[in-house]
């Protein structure tokens, strides 16, 4: 297939940097629960056109494994088999207020949350 991308004068564009690119967007879509939802519904709407799950798996970055088990949510439950699961695993150990805490302080510059550096 194809990997040249034009644009609308029929210029070849492509991303510069496309490895820490490609990895700077792969962090984004991990950061945000609405941007991983939209991420396994292109996912599965491409499945949908015919193109291979080991295909998009390429395309987007993602395991196989895991392409196939969102189109067979899909399949089991409609657009609600695509949204974030509950995912097991050991149960904090802080209390909300101590989270809000952290959550405020990793806000702050490192001097302002009282280190004495600044990385």
């Amino acid at each position: 297939m194809d990997r040249v991308c034009y644009d609308f004068d029929m210029r070849p564009i492509s991303v510069s940097n496309p490895e820490s690119n490609r990895a700077l967007l792969q962090q984004e879509i991990n950061r945000h629960q609405d941007a991983r939802y939209d991420h396994r519904l292109h996912c599965v709407s491409l499945v949908a056109s015919g193109i291979p799950c080991e295909q998009v798996a390429v395309y987007f970055g993602d395991s196989p494994r895991s392409v196939v088990n969102w189109v067979r949510r899909f399949d089991h439950r409609g657009m609600a088999g695509l949204a974030e699961g509950n995912h097991s695993g050991r149960p904090g150990r802080l209390s909300a207020e101590q989270m809000e805490t952290v959550r405020a302080m990793i806000r702050k510059s490192p001097t302002e949350a009282g280190l004495k550096t600044n990385l």
